[in-house]
Formats: C-alpha cells, structure tokens, sequence
C-alpha cells in the first residue's frame, strides 16, 4: 500500500569537455554494468572517473552541493581505457581504479597520488569490491580469479571453472533425461539452441551483504552463460540453473536471500529471475511490453528497492524501481533520461548506508535521488471520505476504498490504467477527498479522477478520469503535486539556471484549462518536499533544514510556521481551539517523531494525524494514540494509550473526521505486505463519546459490545444526561437481550475515573472511582422507564427481570411476582430467564416465600433437587387448610423466623377463635417451642393478643426470665421474673447478680405478692448467702455490711472488713457493737499480717525493679546493627547487598550460600504463604515471652518496668491506711520502717522513668527486619506521688 515519492532530484553535470569513462569493449547500445562513479560515505561525495578533451583520464570529486573538484589524472589514455571497476576505500581514503587492460591504480582522495599498484598481463574482465572493502575480486581475460586484500596481496588464484562440492546422485530408476543433476554443470546436458538473444558478453560480480559469497555472471564459450557462486576463499559454491536467456545483468540482494538476473522469458519478454545460493530459481517478474532487455540491476542498502536500468521500445534507458509487497513486485517509479536531465542513462549505484538515496549516471553527468516510501490515502477531513489509498503498479493505478472494502495487495478493488507510469499521486484535500490526481513520468502530464463516495462494497464505483491536462515548459520539471481546491492543483518543481544550478519552485496551475496562476521561488528551502494537511486544504512545503512552511493557495505567499528540530520526511497538521495556528507533526528519516518542537518518540516507524488523535507505531512493536487536545495543552511528557500490533507494522489510514460513523479502525500494513484492522481502544472511545454526546445510545452500546468496552462507560460519560434520557435510551436500544446485556454488566464504580480517563481532562481524576447506589439507582430507573415503555409486557421481561437481580439487593421474590400472572409459555420464558441469573436455590426459597406451592414445584422441577425430598414436603404444604399456619411452616423452612412468628401468632388467634384445623393447646406447645428455640420471647408478647397479665403471656414471660436465667443474665432474668410475678425467683436472681439491697427489700415487704414465703430464717439464710457471693468477688465491705444489718455474725463481718484492710470500718463496727475483744482477736493480727505481706511485696518489688532496670541498661549499651546480626534468629533483610540469599525457585540441594550466617530456609511459591504465616506465630511467641538476646527483649524489659510502676502507684494508697491503723496501735518504728524502704522505691522509680520511656529505641522497627516483626513504642504509665506520706513518721 506504499509508493516511492521523490524527495529530491539533483543533477551535476561535467563540463563540454568531459564525459563518464564508459567500460568494457562493448556495443554501443549497452552501458556499462560497472559503474564509473564511487561515494564517500563519510565525506558524502562522489568520485567519477571522467574523460577528457586531451584524452586524459581524471578522478573527479563532486560534493552534495554539485562543487567539482579534479584530485588526480591517471597515467593512460582515455581512447584506449576502459573501466572494470572504481571503488573508494574509506579505511585508506584512496580511490582504487581499475582498467580492463589489467592496472590497478590508487589515487589518495586527500593527496591527489596516483600510484600503479598492480597490473596483471592478461587483462581483467571484471571486479569488485566486498562491502566491507576487505577483498577484491578480479576475473582475469584467461578466465582465472583473483582475490586480492586492501594491500593488493593476492589471497588466491583459481580458475572460474571448477567442480563444485556437490555431486550427481542416481537415483537408479527412470531415463537418464529424468535424473536429478544437482548443483553442479559440468555434466550437465545442453540444448542445441544455446541462446536465441543477443549477448554482449559482459562480465558482472556481484557479492552478497556479508561478504561470505559472490557471484560471477560470465558469458562462456560452449555452454553460453552462466551464473556461478563462489565463497570468500575463491571456492565455487554452486552453479546457477541452466537459463538459456539469461542476461549479463546480475545483484545480490544484501539480505542475502537471493541473486537477481536480467534475462528473457520464452515469449521474448524482459524478466528478472532470482536465483537462490544454491544455484537454483527461485521465481521472478516480467518488467512489460515496453521493455526490451534488461541492462543492469541494484538493490538499494535494506534489500527494499530494485533498481533496473532498461532499454525501452525506442532503445532509451530508464532506471525503473521496483518493490515487493505480499509476494508480488511492482513498479513504483520509473526515471527516464530526459527527466534527469542527463544525456544518456549509463548506471546506477545505491548510497551504501542510506537506503533512499540513488545516484544515477549519465554519459555526461550523474542525477542524485532522495526517494522515501509512504501509502498514498485520502485525508480529508470528511465523513463522506472513503479513506482511499492509491498503489502504484507500473502504468496502472489500484485503488481501493479502505472504508468499505479492506482488500490486501497485491490486489485491488479497482485497477486503473494510465498513458505512463506515474511519478507522483495526490488525494484531494477538499470536499469529501476521494478524488485524486496523478502526475506522470513524463512530468508534463496530470491525470485527474473523480470518486464518489461508497457506504458499502456493492455502492463503491470504479473512479473515473475526468480530464487529462498537458503542462507547459514554464512548469519545468515538477515531482510532487498536491490538490489543495477543487480547481487548484499545486506543483512542486524545479527549474535550470544559467549557471546550471536548480530552482526549486511552487507552482499553481487551473485544473480546468491548465492556465498558470502562480509561481514562487523557494530560495530559503533547501531539497523541498511538498505535503497537504489532514484537516485544512493548507499546503505545506517542508526543507533539508527542518524549517516548515505554510503556501497560501489563492497568492502563492509562503510563510514559516515551524521550525522543526530535523528534517522531517513526513509532515503533517490540523488545527486545534488550544494552540495558535497549526498542530505540525513531523517523522524524520531516523524515526524521530515530533510534535512541534517537542519529540514525542525516538523509534516511530509510521504515524497518521486525525482530527482528534495521533496515532503513530514504533519499532518496539505498539501502536500509540494520543490526544490532539492533550498535545496542544500540555508541553511534558505526553502519555496515550498503547496496544501491541505485529513487529514492523506500520499504517496506512484511519477514518479523519471522528464523527463519521465507524470511524474506529486503523488499517495496518506488516512488513510481508498483507494488511490487518485493528480498533484501538483511544479511537473506540472517541467514537462512543461522539456517540453519546449526539445521543446515539444504540450505536454506542453496540460499538461497547463489539470493542468489548465496558459498558458503564454508557452511564458514566454523561450521567445526568443519561439519567434525564432513560426513556429514550430504551426506546433506541428496543432489545431485550441488549438490555439485559447492559444492565448485568453494571457496578457501583464510575469507569471514566478508573478505567477510561478522558484524554481531555488536565488529570486524570482517579480518586472516589466507587459511586455508592448507582446500580440501584440506574436499575429502578430502567425498569420504570421499560414498564411504561407501552409495550407488550413479555417483550422487554427478561430486561426487566435483570434490572431486579441486579439491584443491591437483588429482589427475586419481586421478579416472581412480575413472573406468576403471565400466560404459561411467556411465564416458562421468564422463569428460564430468571433461573440464568440466579442459583436455582435461591429462586426456589423464593418461590416458597411468595408461598406459591405451584411455581415452586415448576423451580423444583428445573433444579437438581431429588423428587423424593421436595415432593413430599410441597405435598404437606399444601395439605394445611390454615393459610397463616401454612406460612408459619414455610417461612420457618427459610429461617425467617420473625415472620413466622408473625403468622404462627395469627394461626393461634385463628385457632383459639374457633378454626378447628388444630388443638389449641398443641398449637401454643409448638408456639412456645418455636418462640424457646428461636428466642423470640419479645416479638411473641408483643405478638399474642388480650390482657398482658393472662395466663398464656405471664407464662412466655417466665419461659423468657428462665433463659436468661440459663445464660446467667442474672439482671435480665430477675426483672423478667417480677414480671412474670415469680417473686421468689425474682429475688434468688437479684442476689446472683449481687443487687442484695432489692433482694432484701423485696423479701422483706409483706405487701409484694408472693414475698409471704419468705420468714425470719428465710431471711436470714438470704443474707448469709449473699455475703458470701460477694466475699467470692471481693466485696468485703458489702459482704460485712449484709452481715451486720441482717444477722449477728459479728465477728464474720468484722473479719471480711480486716480482709478487706478496712482498718476503720472494722474498728468503728467493733466500738459499735461493743466488742472490744475483736481487736484484739481479729483486727489487730489483721493489721500486723497486712504489714508483713506489705513489707515482703516492698523488698521484691525494689529487687525486681532494679534487676529489669539493669538489664535494660545493657540491652542498650548494645550498637543495633550488633542486636540486628546476632539476635536476629537467622533472619537476614534481602536489601543488603553483601549478603546473598537463594530465591525462592533454587535448587534445595543445599541450603547455605557462600555469605550466609545461618541456615536459610528455601521455600517454594506454593508453601511461601504457610511458611510466613507460621513465622508469624514464631515471631509473636518471641516478643510474648521476650526471650533474652532476641530483638524484643527490650520492648518486654519496659513493659515490664511499666506494670512495676502501675503496682507502686496502686500500693502508695494502701501503704497510708496501713500507717494510720499502725500508728493508731503504737507502732510507729513499724510504720517508719515500711514508709521508708517504699519512699526509696518510689524515689527510683521517679528519678528513672524518663530514661526508660523517651530513649526507646524505635528504629528497630518493622523495616529492618521485615514486615512480620512489629515493635510498638510503651507508654509511660501514671506515676506515683508523695501524697501517701505520714509527715509524723519522718
């Protein structure tokens, strides 16, 4: 789909009196197959071998900008010389010249030496240098061959012919004519006929790109001529297959696939065959009618481009160039002579490292070419384009609209013949752009077609030649034309000076008359190329110097409109609301692309500007979309978004106008030739967005489902606009299946923040991407809008049904409902719907909710369920004449146990009014059980009706209260006791939960129903027995208080208020009593035995304080990197460089490595998890127990230190009622002694605790061991005062 376009044509010319050495003695209607001009990559210029007036043979240099500059004059005559070769050698820069009568000269390129370095007697046939100038090959006249080095040392000698390695095989069967002869030649049979075309008995070499081989095409003397295959070491590799046609013509492509040859095919017809190292054809094409022979071939540098130098019908050469596409080679360009301004074509040579540029030779004057290959497609920004693309194929045109019919090359929808071959097709840049015109070979003519535009295949119509227009010589001689207005058609020429140089020029000619509007002179525009934009009818011209220029098409003027950082030789631009002017997008020939000024990508293999998006490959092998408007607002880095396509893809069109329907695709042309469509998602999304915004919604929903686009993209684009058009939106989309397609596939999340970020936006909002309730919201939407749609119901009820089990959450007892007054069939349908969204399970509990035996069964039978377990239970179901209690029984088989309860209350009013379905009092055992199993014992007094003091009720109540009492609610049940009028109960619950006050109270008040039990013992046995639960809990001082209210265990009481170190109390209850002996009994032995225990908790609270203290001291004065290598238990952090851990997929052969200290536990992915987990529990075990030496010993030492402290607070206060007491018994030295040692510890305490607490060491947390090891900061506890203090005792 692409086509060579001239970027450049310069013509140096020699002087009268020179002219082109020609070659060997030949006739004069052949050229010369080894070329009388070498190049200097480096310096980039070319040395010619010329001859002169005097008869002298010269070398002269001609540089890129034509300057001609003699270097060296050989020491022969030019009458009598004839060229075998010219090679310049960079390594050396010398100029290597060699002659058919055997001298080898050097002419240094810088100096200007000419020096004779070889001569052999013979004569030479021919030569030519490897291309890493390594080694020469020369045929000698005597048919020997000669390798040489740099040096001219001879490498080796040997005969052209020889016997190749391969020999013949017998098969041993068949004639001797059916054998397979191999590779070799020397026994092979020839036909009678050795040629039936002249030969001009030429000899050509040719080598292949790497230098491994070369190949010698030779005319012989018996067996006519013949293409022979040679190693680097001068052995014969293999000898072409017998063609009796074949020409002197011969070039190895570079890639080093085959061998192309000139010849003849039997209809007379000029070919090129192709030849394969094993000497074997390998297929070919004709070149046409109109060519007479072939006379020398070349491939350019990348083996893209033939170039064959032809005799046409009236005996003038041409150079024709030839391309490969999908197995099938066409001509793309075709230089003829006069063109070029050369006297006569005499070869060709292809720049060695640039693959585009061509120098071709004349008798009088060399032609240097710049050619670059791009498709050739419509752009107009239209809807009514037809994104059509033009081949060039010789004298033919195929077109084809790529918008309706995709078809690959090498075939065409149309094919469309022309006078000549053309040099240049331009697609219109105005109107709907599928018509085009065509600049012939010649350069004088434009042929201009018109094409309608197609919706499909069948619409699409041949184009049609409108008119053929013959332009003047004031043109000169144009290579580009563009068609920027229906009636303008703009040339990109050049015209001769007086002093030879070439002015390149614009020119704008009237397609209707072909009359001159304008010309101008691009004098500050070196090598211009000419280019129309994608969006606007603006022609642009862009130069060697990267400057690009804007034309305008009514006067001609031309003004900069960017400078661009290189040359590009693919330019393009629209226009956008964000930038001033032109967005100018430029690819250079190294695959730099730039927008701008700003370099968008150093690898872009192709790109293609659309109204809204860039699109563009690289050699990484993806294709990039960016946003127009992103490009025009932002000047940062820029990111599109990426697909991967096949390597080397490149493109070929895309629709221009984003609101053309369909306009997502981009056609894509791989490096074999075939072509694919692709729909990347950035041109998807524009389209859906375009969509939306026209509120196309049926055409947006079907590109979602055919680009596999989430369709919430629908909803979330515009969602109050798409709320406001629900209606609408159903009434367009009118399918249930489409529907039901776009109602399952939404979620509570908003895509164009997490999914499809418009391009658009400054950034991407990517936060809050959850929209709580939007698939509620938008279901109840749609359902209501189908609902009142006016259709029948059973044509949008699966839609319907989806918008119910998709819902949060989803409501399958409200689609059942929808479901059961349908007619069977429409019912069937709806079921088998609602069966696909949901688990049979779950519908079949719902059809039982809605307490329809009949749908249940018709679930049932769609389940897996076994027969012989629902059949039976239905059956009972429907047994029960009672609906109430036939609904109790189903919604307790769900579990709804609130409902049931509800409809079992109603069945046993029922029941207790008079329906006889069931014994009353069975019914209430089942009511109670139901209300015992489920405890529901609210909902059910709530539930029964008539006085809530009845029989029935009080005894829920005490069901209820004996529950709690059950589950030692104590509170709960006594309160729930008293209202079932269970008094003893009531206060044996109060006591339970330690309330003895109530208890006492309820017991003792003969006005409670039901407290008469109760008498003087009862009470007293009451109060003794909750004196004892509340010693078991520790309540002293309310234990001894029951006690001494409700009985006379004095000393009982006194004793639990000693116990309870209520010193006071239990004095001030002794005095009251009068029972002076209990202090002497029970307090005084009390206080002593406090004081002892008091003491001993001092001393080893002192010890234990200062021992942890210590031990932190040293825990440390330890350095952490010491704690980190030694107490780390094995672990070792994977970010330490010096340290080398296997991976998780090493052999398990040995689980040591070179630099490991411990024994490193391999894992697998499969156990990696259950290994982690398991360490987890190992590690929290270790800061549990605070193992000494281990990394959370510290962190234990101040936990411990911290609860230390928390005790000294809590015993300053029993400290000082201990005091008092000792004081009040006269044993100050007692009380001194134990406030004494414990002000010490509080002392240390309160001089240590800031070093304990703020210099925890922090930073061996979580990241230097991993994130399994979690080490926490201690806060420091509430201290200790001295408010505790006896003054009196210091």
């Amino acid at each position: 789909m692409r086509n060579l376009v001239l970027l450049s044509e310069q013509t140096f010319e020699l002087p009268a009196e020179q002219y082109l050495l020609t070659g060997q003695s030949i006739p004069d209607d052949h050229p010369n197959s080894n070329v009388a001009l070498a190049q200097d990559v480096a310096g980039e210029q070319h040395f010619l071998v010329v001859g002169d007036s005097d008869n002298s043979v010269n070398i002269v240099a001609v540089t890129r900008e034509g300057v001609q500059q003699r270097i060296g004059t050989l020491p022969v005559s030019a009458d009598n010389s004839r060229l075998a070769g010219v090679q310049y050698l960079m390594e050396r820069e010398i100029v290597v010249v060699v002659l058919v009568t055997g001298e080898l000269f050097t002419i240094g390129a810088t100096t200007g030496d000419v020096e004779l370095v070889g001569a052999v007697d013979a004569g030479i046939a021919g030569a030519a240098w490897s291309p890493d100038e390594e080694v020469l090959a020369l045929v000698t006249s005597e048919d020997r061959l000669l390798l040489m080095t740099q040096e001219f040392e001879v490498l080796a000698e040997v005969a052209v012919e020889q016997a190749t390695a391969s020999q013949h095989v017998a098969v041993g069967w068949g004639s001797a004519e059916t054998q397979y002869r191999g590779r070799g030649d020397g026994e092979a049979e020839e036909s009678t006929d050795k040629t039936t075309v002249s030969d001009d008995r030429r000899l050509q070499i040719t080598w292949r790109g790497d230098g491994a081989f070369f190949a010698v095409s030779r005319a012989e003397t018996t067996r006519g001529r013949k293409l022979r295959i040679y190693t680097r070491e001068g052995a014969q590799h293999s000898t072409g297959e017998q063609m009796q046609r074949m020409g002197a013509a011969a070039s190895w492509r570079p890639s080093g696939r085959l061998v192309a040859v000139g010849g003849q095919s039997e209809d007379a017809r000029a070919v090129v065959e192709f030849v394969e190292r094993n000497g074997q054809r390998h297929g070919g094409f004709a070149l046409g009618a109109e060519v007479q022979r072939v006379e020398a071939l070349a491939w350019n540098a990348d083996s893209t481009v033939l170039a064959a130098v032809v005799a046409e019908a009236d005996g003038a050469l041409a150079v024709q160039l030839w391309t490969e596409s999908n197995y099938s080679w066409r001509m793309k360009q075709l230089l003829r002579a006069d063109v070029l301004r050369l006297t006569a074509i005499s070869h060709v040579r292809w720049d060695a490292e640039d693959a585009t540029r061509l120098v071709v030779a004349g008798a009088r004057g060399i032609a240097a070419i710049a050619l670059h290959s791009v498709p050739t497609v419509s752009r107009a920004a239209s809807s009514d384009c037809n994104a059509a693309t033009c081949v060039v194929a010789g004298a033919r045109l195929l077109h084809t609209p790529l918008a309706v019919a995709q078809v690959p090359p090498p075939m065409a929808l149309h094919t469309l013949s022309l006078p000549d071959s053309p040099t240049h097709v331009a697609f219109a840049a105005s109107g709907a752009g599928n018509d085009f015109v065509a600049l012939l070979a010649d350069r004088r003519t434009l042929v201009c077609f018109e094409s309608d535009a197609a919706q499909t295949v069948r619409d699409a119509r041949p184009p049609r030649q409108t008119r053929v227009l013959r332009l003047d010589d004031f043109v000169g001689v144009p290579r580009q034309v563009a068609w920027p207005s229906p009636q303008v058609a703009v040339l990109l020429t050049q015209r001769r000076n007086s002093n030879g140089s070439a002015l390149p020029m614009l020119v704008a000619v009237s397609l209707d008359d072909g009359v001159h509007l304008w010309t101008t002179v691009l004098s500050d525009c070196a090598e211009p190329r000419l280019l129309t934009t994608t969006a606007t009818s603006r022609v642009l011209v862009t130069g060697a110097d990267g400057q690009v220029f804007s034309v305008d098409i009514d006067s001609g003027i031309v003004t900069v409109v960017v400078q661009m950082p290189a040359a590009c030789v693919e330019v393009d631009a629209c226009e956008t609301v964000h930038s001033d002017g032109l967005l100018v997008i430029g690819r250079t020939l190294r695959g730099h692309l730039y927008a701008g000024t700003r370099l968008l990508s150093t690898a872009c293999l192709s790109f293609f500007q659309r109204l809204d998006v860039l699109l563009y490959t690289t050699t990484a092998h993806e294709l990039h979309a960016v946003s127009v408007d992103v490009l025009a607002q932002t000047d940062g880095d820029v990111r599109g978004e990426t697909r991967r396509v096949e390597r080397g893809a490149v493109i070929v069109v895309t629709p221009t106008a984003p609101e053309k329907e369909g306009s997502d695709w981009v056609v894509l042309q791989m490096p074999r030739g075939n072509i694919e469509t692709v729909r990347p998602r950035a041109l998807v999304l524009a389209a859906v967005r375009h969509m939306l915004r026209l509120r196309y919604y049926r055409s947006a929903l079907l590109a979602c489902r055919r680009n596999r686009i989430d369709m919430n993209f629908l909803c979330d684009y515009r969602p109050e606009a798409f709320m406001e058009d629900v209606a609408e939106f159903v009434a367009q989309v009118d399918d249930s299946d489409l529907l039901s397609l776009f109602i399952s596939g939404l979620r509570d999340e908003d895509v164009t923040r997490s999914m499809y970020c418009d391009p658009a936006s400054t950034a991407a909002d990517a936060s809050l991407p959850n929209v709580e309730g939007k698939t509620t919201r938008i279901c109840h939407a749609l359902r209501s809008a189908m609902q009142d749609a006016g259709v029948a119901p059973h044509t949008l009820l699966p839609a319907v049904l989806t918008t119910l089990m998709c819902q949060h959450p989803p409501d399958i007892a409200a689609a059942l409902v929808l479901i059961l007054p349908l007619p069977s069939a429409e019912r069937d349908a709806g079921l088998t719907h609602l069966l696909f969204l949901a688990d049979v399970d779950r519908v079949y509990d719902a059809a039982l909710g809605v307490y329809e035996l009949p749908l249940a069964l018709l679930v049932a039978q769609r389940s897996q369920r076994d027969p012989r377990e629902y059949l039976p239970l239905l059956s009972s179901l429907h047994a029960i004449s009672n609906e109430e209690y036939r609904r109790y029984r189903i919604d307790s088989l769900l579990h709804r146990n609130d409902v049931a309860l509800e409809h079992l209350c109603t069945a046993f009013t029922q029941c207790a009014e008079g329906d006889s379905f069931m014994n009353v009092d069975e019914l209430w055992r089942e009511l109670v059980l139901f209300v015992q199993t489920q405890e529901l014992f609210q909902s059910a007094i709530r539930l029964l009706p008539g006085d809530a003091m009845s029989s029935r009720v009080l005894e829920l109540r005490a069901c209820h209260a004996d529950h709690l009492a059950q589950n030692e609610n104590w509170s709960q049940a006594a309160a729930a006791y008293l209202s079932a009028r269970k008094i003893p109960q009531a206060v044996d619950s109060f006591i339970q939960a330690r309330q003895w006050r109530i208890a006492m109270a309820i017991a003792g008040d003969s006005s409670v129903e039901g407290s008469c039990v109760f008498g003087p013992q009862q009470l007293y046995e009451l109060a003794v027995r909750a004196s004892e639960l509340l010693a078991e809990h520790h309540e002293f001082l309310e234990a001894a208080t029951v006690l001494l209210e409700y009985t006379q265990e004095d000393e009982n009481a006194v004793e639990l208020l000693v116990r309870g170190s209520n010193w006071a109390e239990a004095m001030r209850c002794a005095a009251a009593r009068d029972r002076a002996d209990l202090v002497e009994t029970t307090i005084r032995p009390g206080i002593m035995s406090a004081a002892d225990t008091l003491r001993d908790d001092i001393a080893e609270l002192s010890q234990s304080f200062a021992a942890k203290y210590e031990r932190l001291k040293e825990v440390r004065a330890k350095p952490i990197e010491e704690l980190l290598m030694t107490a780390a238990g094995g672990h070792i952090d994977s970010r330490d460089e010096n340290v080398e851990v296997m991976s998780d997929t090493a052999s398990m052969t040995s689980q040591f490595t070179t630099f490991s200290m411990t024994n490193i536990s391999q894992t697998t992915g499969s156990t990696a998890r259950r290994i982690s987990k398991s360490r987890r529990k190992k590690e929290e075990r270790k800061r549990v127990r605070g193992k000494k030496g281990s990394i959370y010993e510290e962190a234990h030492l101040v936990e411990s230190l911290a609860r230390a402290i928390d005790r000294v607070r809590v015993n300053q206060t029993a400290l000082h009622d201990l005091n008092l007491a000792l004081v009040l018994f006269d044993c100050l030295d007692i009380a001194a002694e134990l406030q004494t040692s414990f002000l010490k510890l509080v002392d240390k305490t309160l001089a240590s605790v800031d070093w304990i607490f703020d210099q925890q060491q922090v930073r061996l947390a979580a990241g230097a061991l991993g994130a399994d090891v979690q080490l926490s900061v201690v806060p420091k506890p509430t201290l200790p005062s001295y408010t505790w203090k006896l003054n009196c005792l210091e």
